[in-house]
């Protein structure tokens, strides 16, 4: 397995950029920071500078290194390489998500007028849409996917859940992207689909697998 990838790389970089652009806005921004906003958009949640600061760059530290050790471990690890591509592609989708989350931490608490019920339903619809498309390319794998006992248990249900998987979060995302436009329920939009959708994911790969079990063993 490739140690230095071009996941790894951009990742590493944002991370970077993300601690940077923290240590320069720091001496500017207030002691206590707005952290956490309620499903309205109100601010709800705050903590010290520091760690207002600095807690979301080590989030993205962690989340990498975890993304990029825990491949070496999987009883599967030649179908990661096969769709390196795939796992880049997720890394790279993460650290972004979490770098614009930042920004905008940042910037709400440095006094630019930003608006939670508009901003949170677009960033995470473009992260559902995004990861519509790269559940279809995974190949079975103990690392990432949709893992429940009988994707793990049969390649076939693993495929057939992924191309559905893919389809239900592009779905949540374009209806996520949509709650920009009724900021004041915002928040149903991309938590109700995907709730929807992960239900819907987990019985259909149950009764793949009963219908493949049965296919094998008619008696």
């Amino acid at each position: 397995m490739k140690i230095f990838t071009r996941g790894i790389n951009i990742s590493i970089a944002l991370i970077i950029m993300s601690v940077l652009l923290g240590v320069y806005v720091y001496p500017i921004l207030p002691e206590t920071m707005v952290s956490h906003w309620g499903p309205y958009g109100e601010a709800n949640g705050t903590m010290g500078k520091f760690w207002g600061t600095f807690l979301m760059p080590l989030i993205m530290a962690i989340v990498f290194l975890i993304m990029a050790i825990v491949p070496r471990f999987d009883p599967k690890k030649r179908n990661i390489e096969d769709v390196r591509g795939a796992y880049d592609a997720l890394l790279i989708l993460l650290t972004v998500f979490f770098f614009v989350l930042y920004s905008f931490i940042l910037g709400t608490n440095l006094g630019l007028s930003l608006n939670p019920p508009q901003f949170f339903p677009f960033i995470f619809g473009a992260l559902f849409f995004s990861l519509g498309f790269i559940l279809e390319r995974l190949k079975q794998n103990w690392t990432i996917g949709i893992r429940t006992p009988w994707t793990l248990s049969s390649e076939t249900v693993w495929k057939k859940t992924h191309v559905l998987g893919g389809k239900i979060f592009k779905i949540s995302g374009i209806l996520a992207c949509l709650g920009v436009i009724f900021s004041n329920v915002s928040f149903l939009f991309f938590l109700v689909p995907l709730l929807v959708g992960i239900i819907v994911i987990f019985i259909y790969s149950y009764l793949l697998y009963k219908k493949e079990e049965k296919t094998k063993n008619p008696m």
